[in-house]
């Protein structure tokens, strides 16, 4: 069973949604306060008194009176299966009369539940439920029979009773007023839930009152389902140990207590009454219930969860009931939502403007789109990412550095950006390139959440000037390349080396100094171990951009502190980059202005 579509006329803040039609999955409207998402799902319920929509359009003067019947249509796609486990519960069916006498009666029902079918289902307050099977148009309405049915609730069949008068209705409309108590609409307040009285029931009630007695019979009838059940809860609530719903004799009453100590320690006296504990977990119990033990599909709508359940306890939510796909799920919110949209998702904001509130659908292929379901709430890919865009670097040491310098030396803020460094960038090089580029635009553009990238920052590394062309043409001049052969480069100030040096070495001595590492690299700056003579010698130009500054300061540590302190990249790599930051050396200074201009506000803008 799914809600294909629902339409909303004439109710609070809607005059006429239109038909908006569903996944037979998850279903996820978001809005603004006050927008009109929980009168889309009270209108979903169809439990509520005509409540005419009040607006200009609707009642352009005073002496106008609004509509007063509200109006909810929902289209149903129900399965064969699902049909006749519905009529099975009914004792008394009603059923269409065919011309010819019983027999050509009931083959006519036989064969209306022994097909799938969408059915056509209006609700107003007041107003027994209509509703038409489509498939058949209007060919069974007209005269209709009760007829009992003897095999209930496990079985179907029929004895016909008589013709019946009056207000009657036919299969689809009975239909329709089944399903009714098939949609549960979890709603963001305290539900009072916590005793009922023992009637040895299974199924929950819509509104959850009788959430005790189900517990009791649970954790009674069915101790594999309960155990399941309650495995849930302590992912959600990692807190909670179990929960039991023992009989309170003197009341005849369940009483749900909430534990919190080891269950091996038996310590019952010390389980908390459900209702006194937190508001989320009476929702979560009530509605996980449904989820695990509905022996036919429910439509299950959650107002709010951000509301009543920590961010973190809605993510582990939604990831237990993307485990029971036999439901259908409909979910309000205004706060963007850990929620990982799949192909068979869909997402809807809901807009109120003067002339009331409309529900516009999403494509979730679509980044712009996805960008509009967050703008609406007032949030950004930051908010659900931490990042608006990404700036891809070389490795750890530029992903811990490279903020610093932005933020203190070329005095920009990130604001959304992230930097993250790549895990191997030789791969760049190699024959398979298009192939990384390929999953690095998957992971960045197309249908995925994933902040777009605002640009990929590389080490030169040796690579020649043709291979570095190779791989901007295959990142579509995404890439860009370090003025110097690595980030390195710019932490080869002997000041800075000496005080990072002396505060790692703990040996007796005295400390070393500015002289003792600027006598070091000039002794072994120019060896064919760190540089190729015909790229430049030191101290000039040329040495500094193409030296291996990484491996000249492995070396240089271990050199200075006899092997003591073995050069780490980011370790030492942040703590390099502090001093020659705190020192404004020429160097990072040059590299500040370089970082700047790639995430300056005219790349940004570049990239939308």
């Amino acid at each position: 069973m799914r809600i294909e579509t629902i339409r909303i006329q004439n109710y609070k803040c809607f005059a006429d949604s239109g038909d908006v039609e569903l996944s037979p999955f998850f279903n996820v409207f978001v809005g603004q306060n006050d927008s009109g998402k929980s009168a889309l799902l009270e209108a979903l319920k169809q439990a509520n008194p005509d409540r005419p929509h009040l607006s200009i359009p609707a009642i352009p003067n005073r002496e106008t009176s609004p509509l007063p019947v509200s109006t909810v249509s929902l289209t149903y796609r129900i399965s064969a299966a699902e049909i006749q486990s519905i009529c099975r519960l009914h004792s008394t069916i009603i059923v269409p009369t065919i011309d010819g006498g019983d027999t050509p009666t009931l083959q006519k029902f036989q064969d209306v539940i022994s097909k799938d079918v969408r059915l056509l289902c209006s609700y107003r307050t007041g107003k027994f439920p209509l509703g038409r099977i489509e498939q058949h148009g209007d060919s069974l309405q007209g005269s209709y029979s009760v007829a009992a049915n003897t095999a209930a609730p496990r079985g179907i069949e029929l004895k016909l009773q008589g013709q019946q008068s009056g207000e009657v209705s036919d299969i689809g409309t009975a239909l329709a007023a089944t399903l009714q108590g098939l949609i549960y609409v979890f709603k963001a307040e305290r539900l009072n839930v916590g005793e009922h009285t023992l009637q040895g029931n299974s199924v929950l009630t819509p509104n959850a009152a009788n959430l005790a007695d189900v517990i009791n019979q649970l954790s009674t009838r069915n101790r594999p389902q309960f155990d399941r059940l309650m495995g849930h809860i302590r992912t959600v609530f990692p807190h909670i140990t179990d929960i039991s719903a023992p009989l309170i004799a003197a009341k005849n009453m369940a009483q749900i207590l909430v534990w919190t100590t080891a269950v091996e320690l038996e310590r019952e006296d010390l389980a908390i009454p459900l209702a006194e504990s937190g508001t989320g977990i009476s929702q979560v119990l009530a509605l996980l219930y449904v989820v695990v033990t509905a022996t036919s599909p429910r439509i299950i709508a959650i107002d709010e969860p951000q509301s009543f359940l920590h961010p973190g306890a809605v993510r582990k939510l939604f990831e237990i009931l993307r485990d029971y796909k036999q439901h259908q799920y409909i979910i309000t919110t205004h706060s963007p939502l850990a929620l990982a949209m799949q192909d068979t998702d869909a997402m809807f904001i809901v807009r109120r403007g003067d002339e009331g509130s409309r529900v516009i659908a999403l494509d979730i292929a679509r980044q712009e789109d996805l960008r509009l379901f967050l703008s609406e709430v007032g949030a950004r890919l930051g908010d659900v990412f931490g990042a608006d865009s990404i700036f891809w670097v070389e490795g750890a040491t530029e992903e811990a550095c490279f903020p610093m310098i932005i933020r203190e030396v070329a005095e920009l803020h990130l604001r959304g950006i992230q930097l993250l460094g790549v895990l191997s960038t030789d791969e760049l090089a190699a024959k398979h390139a298009s192939r990384i580029w390929e999953i690095y635009e998957r992971l960045s553009t197309a249908n995925s959440l994933m902040p777009p990238a605002l640009a990929f920052l590389f080490d030169r590394d040796g690579r020649s000037d043709e291979q570095r062309l190779d791989i901007e043409r295959r990142s579509r001049c995404l890439v860009k390349w370090l003025p110097r052969r690595m980030y390195e480069n710019y932490l080869l100030d002997p000041a800075a080396i000496a005080t990072v040096v002396s505060s790692e070495d703990k040996a007796e001595g005295n400390p070393i100094g500015a002289e003792d590492v600027a006598e070091w690299v000039q002794t072994h700056a120019n060896s064919s171990k760190y540089i190729d003579s015909t790229l430049g010698e030191y101290p000039g130009e040329g040495w500094l951009v193409n030296v291996h500054g990484a491996r000249l300061l492995e070396d240089l540590f271990a050199a200075l502190t006899s092997a003591r302190v073995p050069y780490s990249k980011v370790v030492h790599g942040k703590a390099l980059t502090r001093r020659v930051i705190a020192q404004r050396t020429a160097d990072i200074v040059a590299l500040g202005q370089f970082l700047g201009s790639l995430t300056s506000e005219d790349a940004r803008f570049r990239l939308r």
